[in-house]
């Protein structure tokens, strides 16, 4: 489906679109998809490494490190791919990792918001 995040909007919001069909744009769009579903959490311009970063996280790698400064919204984007990719159950289980258990034990605790909101969407 070769559409523009506009048309697929006004095709949405004109009904003629399946959400099947709105899922599979999404789904070959990994970057827009997380600018439009997850608008409401990024309150600065993406960094140029961002898109990058997203398309890391959907790629096939298995495990992936990623070094950034502190601040880069590294565990915004991966708290993004992990509610999208649990919708479309694109992995059975997610090890987040942190400096600390404390910190790792924040990164999930900080997001059910977001998480229902994303549920939400899918439905």
């Amino acid at each position: 489906m070769s559409l523009t995040y506009e048309q697929l909007v006004a095709a949405w919001s004109d009904c003629r679109l399946r959400r099947e069909e709105v899922i599979a744009w999404f789904q070959d769009h990994r970057w827009l998809q997380h600018q439009a579903l997850f608008a409401h959490r990024h309150s600065c311009e993406p960094a140029l490494f961002h898109q990058e970063l997203v398309e890391l996280f959907w790629s096939e790698t298995q495990r992936l490190g990623v070094f950034a400064f502190r601040g880069g919204a590294k565990s915004t984007i991966a708290e993004e791919f992990i509610a999208l990719g649990a919708a479309e159950l694109a992995f059975h289980n997610c090890v987040i990792l942190g400096a600390s258990e404390g910190r790792a034990a924040e990164r999930p605790s900080a997001s059910p918001r977001s998480n229902a909101s994303s549920s939400a969407m899918m439905t």
